[in-house]
């Protein structure tokens, strides 16, 4: 089972980014400290007072692809989140062939 960080928006539930983890990080005070760090590794920093973001660590998400454009993934549940899929709406990122990442 994999782990992976997701920097999402916690009103659209749309992704932002994802990461694998593999150690803890500071999901829980990213904000107050102004930068997601994940495995040791600042991957977001600037990012001032956005109370519009969270994120979130899930384990085996269904559909999740590291790599996939921006507007094209989202989580299940903008409040809760437990897994996360393709966007499948009209704003979604076109052209991007999702492809569900290997096991």
């Amino acid at each position: 089972m994999t782990d992976f960080v997701v920097l999402y928006s916690n009103s659209t539930g749309f992704v932002l980014g994802a990461w694998v983890r593999a150690t803890s990080d500071n999901i829980t005070t990213f904000v107050a400290d102004a930068k997601l760090t994940v495995d040791g590794v600042d991957v977001i920093f600037g990012l001032g007072s956005r109370a519009d973001l969270a994120a979130v660590v899930l384990t085996d998400p269904t559909d999740l692809d590291v790599e996939a454009p921006l507007n094209s993934q989202r989580v299940d549940d903008a409040t809760t989140p437990t897994d996360a899929d393709e966007r499948t709406d009209g704003g979604r990122t076109t052209g991007y062939t999702y492809d569900r990442p290997p096991d």
